[in-house]
């Protein structure tokens, strides 16, 4: 039988690694947990008639919208993205009786302005809520993306410049509770558990291996005894 070419092994192509699909969504989950603890505490930005719960679960919802697309090409998950974000601005502008898309717009353009030259506690008006909201989702929706990219450290990028924004727009209010940084802490752990696995080269058969090594060298070494046997 004839033997094929030989192969070198280590020159196979590798086998790109497949995240299992609940491994995925236990990152995500972890890193939308992550977001929502930060943006509770946007709390100490607002009055009382801020409605927080709206803006945390609009930009938890967000993260989940994109969390579920892991698998579809890579245009209509920023297309997805994109959508959960104006979704959750607009749920925001809604819930607080602004109106859309006029509150929206201003929203984008001049809400983090309201906030920084209201009196603190800020009120609550539609635009400056609706413009937190595009934060708080635009960073639940970052960190699930690198966290299914296996990218632990960086998932944090997004939560911790959440942290940095609240914590400008709230200094008046102090320090945050001792709880939410605990929290916060535990809401990380699930993300830095999981590992990319180890890529594995395919398997070669037998055909593909080449011929032993005996049966290239035996003919050469029947040659040498011949010649050394004395005549």
């Amino acid at each position: 039988r004839r033997e094929g070419p030989a192969v070198n092994r280590m020159d196979a192509p590798l086998e790109r690694p497949h995240r299992p699909l609940r491994q995925q969504l236990l990152v995500a989950v972890a890193a939308i947990a992550s977001v929502a603890v930060v943006a509770q505490q946007s709390t100490r930005v607002f009055a009382d008639d801020y409605r927080v719960v709206a803006v945390v679960a609009a930009g938890a919802l967000a993260g989940a919208l994109v969390a579920l697309t892991t698998r579809l090409p890579w245009p209509l998950r920023v297309l997805t993205g994109v959508v959960a974000v104006l979704g959750a601005g607009a749920v925001a502008v809604a819930v607080h009786d602004g109106a859309v898309p006029s509150d929206l717009l201003d929203a984008v353009t001049s809400g983090i302005n309201e906030v920084v030259a209201a009196i603190w506690p800020s009120p609550a008006l539609p635009e400056s809520v609706g413009a937190l909201a595009f934060a708080v989702a635009l960073a639940s929706v970052a960190a699930v993306v690198l966290a299914q990219r296996g990218l632990a450290a960086a998932a944090l990028l997004p939560s911790l410049a959440l942290i940095g924004l609240i914590a400008l727009l709230s200094a008046p209010a102090g320090a945050p509770p001792m709880w939410s940084v605990s929290a916060y802490a535990v809401a990380r752990v699930p993300r830095a558990a999981p590992r990319r696995p180890f890529p594995r080269r395919p398997h070669l058969g037998r055909d593909h291996r080449g011929p032993r090594r005996g049966a290239s060298t035996r003919p050469r070494r029947d040659r040498v005894v011949r010649a050394l046997r004395p005549a």
